[in-house]
């Protein structure tokens, strides 16, 4: 897991080359006035999905996991909490499903809040709990996640 300044994306690439072509798409679109769904960027290996949602208290958000996939997500709108975690640490509820590249999980972790101008990348493996409440009251979100083909 990797968590940082927006302004910094671009000194991952080294580690995953297709964040150029995701800084290439976030430098030609304003994505807080993008509509919600899916834009494809490299067809299948690298496309973004975006979302808007109110956040939720903890006990009501699952821990997921991927394998095929990483996820660059950032938040336009809002703020959230978002958890992290070792994912063969966890307890498996819902198996793996492979056509939705998804396993959720129950366990612990710790959170970082994740607002506009940062950005967090989880690998393969790294479980993660978006959309958690940081303050008393649901928060409105604007989310891009950004889906990278590694396996």
């Amino acid at each position: 897991m990797i968590f940082d300044n927006l302004n910094h994306l671009g000194k991952y690439s080294h580690v995953m080359p297709e964040i150029e072509k995701v800084l290439d798409f976030i430098q030609k679109n304003d994505l807080s006035k993008m509509a919600n769904g899916k834009y494809e960027i490299d067809g299948a290996n690298v496309f973004a999905s975006i979302n808007e949602y109110k956040s939720k208290p903890e006990q009501d958000v699952k821990w997921e996991a991927h394998i095929r996939y990483a996820d660059i997500q950032m938040i336009t709108k809002g703020s959230e909490k978002i958890g992290f975690a070792y994912q063969p640490e966890m307890d498996i509820i819902d198996p793996y499903n492979g056509e939705k590249d998804i396993m959720f999980l129950s366990g612990n972790g710790s959170f970082l809040n994740l607002k506009p101008g940062t950005f967090a990348i989880f690998w393969p493996r790294d479980a993660h709990k978006p959309g958690v409440m940081n303050t008393a009251v649901p928060d409105d979100i604007k989310k891009i996640v950004f889906k990278i083909k590694v396996a």
